[in-house]
């Protein structure tokens, strides 16, 4: 065993029981299952896909630990002939997660150019009305990892050694609608005819599908990296690594607004031909760059050839830099405008768990 790092060494006869660290992994591994799931818009693939990954991480997890007694078992034998503490670890990691972020958002629009006739019960003169809002949108992530790690620097307890990763992110987005007035969808009326007949007039206020909303959405592909120090050490018979870490984060978000609105162009109108329908939209995609902190606990859990297989926990702290608000503005033929604001709040949030597989040949 490698000088410098505490070791705790269990009796033999609980060396075969799955250990305290075993069951705080699943119990991590639960809380951050129902955290993932809850906001998701739930599909059969996805819930294949997170059912498969959980069950190969909790396979893994009450695997038998490493003993004194059997065959390939105990940190020593894990760690190989020359301990993985001694030598440069190439690692491909794969992990399913949360991100988490805050934005604000609002609309406003201009008057009506041309109303074209004075209703006795008029709408608004403004196309819309304002609206504004925050949300806290929940996106499930699934990432995938390629991390270096360095020797650990002997006769120093826990063995710290440097680290490097970079992470290629899949995103399953939808969209989170930030602001929103009415019930922007189709334009369908309020009598629609009936055998050739209409039980009352179409007017401006029994038009359905008239409202504007703002709505952001993150993009298929994040991009992100970090560098850190591992801290080692043997517990329960199991090998664990603390890891803080400074990270980068890249992403980009799509914004979108849309306004609808009909106006009626003669008194008395009966279908859409008597209505000038007013629909002004507008979007952007801007890119965000984000830098801040990372913590991971890691736990080496068995041995399959060259391969050290662990499993870990993550969370992540990001905060975006520059100017991080998108301004869009649409107008129309009569020059009846709308303009949108969209603003991502500084700090996000990421949390993940996942397998690893650490290349160290014994």
């Amino acid at each position: 065993m490698a000088r410098g790092f505490p070791t705790i060494t269990l009796a033999a006869h609980d060396q075969c029981k799955p250990t305290r660290l075993t069951t705080f992994f699943l119990l991590l591994q639960c809380l951050t299952a129902v955290a993932i799931l809850a906001p998701m818009r739930f599909s059969v693939k996805r819930l294949w896909a997170t059912t498969a990954l959980f069950a190969v991480v909790q396979a893994l997890a009450v695997a038998p630990p490493i003993t004194a007694n059997d065959e390939p078992n105990g940190p020593e034998l894990i760690a190989g002939a020359v301990d993985e503490l001694d030598r440069w670890v190439p690692a491909v990691s794969i992990d399913m997660g949360l991100m988490i972020q805050e934005t604000a958002a609002g609309f406003l629009t201009g008057g009506i150019k041309d109303p074209a006739w004075v209703q006795a019960f008029p709408a608004s003169e403004r196309i819309r009305q304002s609206a504004s809002g925050d949300s806290r949108p929940f996106a499930p992530v699934s990432a995938l990892s390629l991390e270096f790690m360095t020797p650990g620097i002997p006769y120093i307890p826990t063995r710290p050694r440097m680290f490097v990763h970079g992470e290629v992110i899949a995103t399953f987005p939808h969209s989170f609608r930030t602001a929103k007035n009415g019930d922007v969808d189709e334009f369908t009326l309020g009598f629609p005819a009936i055998g050739g007949r209409i039980a009352g007039d179409n007017t401006e206020q029994v038009i359905g599908g008239q409202g504007g909303t703002l709505k952001s959405k993150l993009q298929r592909w994040q991009f992100a990296g970090g560098a850190g120090i591992a801290f080692t050490a043997d517990l329960w018979e199991r090998r664990i690594r603390v890891k803080p870490s400074f990270e980068y984060l890249t992403q980009e978000i799509e914004v979108s607004g849309l306004i609808k609105r009909a106006t009626a162009i003669i008194d008395r109108p009966r279908d859409f031909d008597d209505h000038r329908l007013i629909i002004l939209k507008a979007s952007k995609t801007k890119r965000y760059h984000g830098m801040g902190a990372g913590m991971e606990l890691e736990m080496d859990t068995r041995r399959s050839g060259p391969l050290l297989v662990s499993m870990f926990a993550n969370v992540r702290v990001y905060r975006f830099m520059g100017d991080l608000k998108i301004n869009l503005k649409a107008k129309n033929s009569f020059d009846e405008e709308a303009k949108f604001r969209f603003e991502l709040k500084r700090y996000t949030y990421r949390t993940a768990i996942g397998i690893r597989f650490r290349f160290a040949p014994e």
